[in-house]
């Protein structure tokens, strides 16, 4: 079998060593992709006991490496993918050299987002207007609180605006959110749908798409809402720069800043062509996303470090 299983204990990683190693082996596997930080660490080790193998690392996450993980990240004859301009401004700042870095960005399945078209999911309160979508972990750096805080902004200033703000997912904040929504009436406003194994049954329901992240390494969710066709709303953070340009492909807001993005949500409200423009030109940014093109890239890489194979 090709599939190991990282365990839990020190000592199943042990022996879980060992069958990679003995794995690569008998299979003369040239390289050996990590795509987490578990998986770097093992990618290390493994290209110790054959330094032949190549080791490609994808960093997915943004901010300062940290000190314990700079040896990690400083071992040469590794290739680091990383998913974004900012990811790659953050490996920089790590030490790593350009030379062992290459620039590609993580991809979406264009034919999965557009093949829910025709779904309508059961358990979300859809309205008959216009639906805010929001889709990801519910923890502190993905600022959904933010979102929902806009949303009172927008039913005080405008309450003839109505629309249904639906919340596809679960975490650490989800209480906090939920005690803020009942605590300020938004019971029928807001819908928390929990975690979904298909969101983008969900986003291709929705109208206009918020990403209030504080911190992200690109943005996927983001970029599937885009790949949707919905309009978005989101924060002015470097990596969400790289796919909206403001009043093209979406609508930017100061980074927690509830009341500019109630605004912005409520320009998009009472502008359909704005909408309408945003929407299509952001089904065209997606595109270079999409899993066919991220792959070719992928595998030109793999050529590229094993010329031979």
């Amino acid at each position: 079998s090709g599939y190991f299983p990282l365990a839990e204990s020190n000592l199943g990683r042990i022996l879980t060593r060992r069958e990679l190693t003995s794995y690569i082996q008998r299979n003369e596997i040239q390289i050996v992709h990590a795509h987490d930080s578990h998986a770097h660490s093992l990618a290390i080790f493994l290209q110790r006991a054959q330094p032949e193998v190549r080791v490609v690392v994808t960093r997915r996450s943004s901010g300062r490496i940290g000190w314990g993980s700079h040896t990690k990240y400083r071992r040469h004859g590794i290739v680091f993918i990383a998913i974004s301009e900012t990811v790659r401004r953050d490996l920089r700042e790590g030490g790593v050299s350009d030379s062992e870095i290459a620039l590609i960005p993580s991809m979406i399945d264009l034919n999965e987002i557009r093949s829910h078209s025709g779904i309508r999911t059961d358990n979300a309160s859809f309205s008959g207007g216009i639906n805010l979508i929001s889709v990801g972990a519910l923890d502190k750096e993905k600022g959904f609180i933010d979102a929902v805080k806009a949303v009172t902004r927008l039913i005080e200033n405008k309450p003839s605006l109505y629309s249904k703000y639906i919340l596809v997912g679960d975490g650490p904040e989800k209480r906090r959110i939920a005690d803020f929504i009942s605590g300020n009436g938004l019971a029928d406003i807001v819908n928390m749908i929990g975690w979904s194994d298909e969101p983008s049954s969900f986003l291709k329901k929705g109208n206009i798409y918020l990403a209030p992240s504080h911190r992200e390494g690109l943005g996927i969710a983001l970029l599937k809402a885009m790949g949707a066709g919905m309009a978005v709303v989101a924060s002015d953070i470097s990596a969400h720069r790289e796919l909206v340009q403001e009043g093209q492909t979406g609508l930017l807001f100061p980074c927690g800043d509830s009341e500019a993005m109630a605004g912005m949500i409520t320009q998009l409200l009472e502008n359909r062509p704005l909408r309408e423009k945003l929407s299509q030109n952001a089904e065209k940014t997606a595109a270079k996303y999409d899993a066919a093109v991220t792959s070719e890239k992928i595998y030109r890489l793999y050529c590229k470090i094993c010329p031979h194979r």
